[in-house]
């Protein structure tokens, strides 16, 4: 293991072999798994290693959050990949009804959001039954006077964007998002 392969200053081998096991908290019940600190931070070859170690992809912390939540909402693609590889759940809520496609949106992580949707995503839940990934790209994308960007990844993976845009009014009439007659039929 190389300096890649670090957390909070320890290396990872150190740590598994005092003992730290991959699946328990840290630090106390219900906190962080050496699996999700990792995925959290962006540590790729620790991630990598803590699989191959037999983390469970799947784990969450108290408040559901599971490494492939927090590796979207990072920006972390290559982690994302790998974990959706060991069969984390693309769909997993956390306790606020986030998915890694709602934190990744929101983030404006587009090669994040990419992944997810490709590893079928579902596009249409929402967030504690309010808003879907749509929504959530288009408060991104107005937070960044983006043009949309969010939005268009989305659109691309034939999410349903067309009802949301037709009632908010929200999008330019000369924009590429605007709603066509063969579009919001699809809806």
């Amino acid at each position: 293991m190389n300096s890649k392969t670090t957390i909070m200053g320890l290396t990872l081998a150190s740590l598994l072999a005092a003992g730290a096991a991959v699946d328990k908290p840290l630090i106390s019940p219900g906190r962080w798994t050496l699996l999700l600190g990792a995925a959290w931070s962006g540590r790729t070859a620790c991630v990598e290693a803590l699989l191959a170690a037999g983390a469970q992809a799947n784990s969450a912390d108290q408040f559901r959050s599971t490494a492939l939540t927090g590796a979207a909402q990072g920006g972390h693609t290559a982690i994302v990949q790998r974990l959706l590889a060991a069969s984390a759940d693309v769909n997993a809520r956390e306790a606020y009804g986030r998915t890694p496609l709602h934190v990744a949106t929101f983030g404006r992580h587009h090669e994040a959001i990419n992944a997810l949707a490709r590893a079928r995503a579902n596009l249409d839940l929402k967030e504690s039954d309010r808003y879907d990934a749509v929504t959530i790209a288009a408060v991104a994308d107005a937070f960044a006077s983006s043009g949309m960007d969010c939005g268009r990844s989305l659109a691309f993976f034939g999410a349903a964007w067309a009802a949301f845009f037709a009632t908010s009014g929200s999008v330019p009439s000369d924009s590429p998002l605007q709603p066509t007659a063969q579009s919001a039929a699809n809806s």
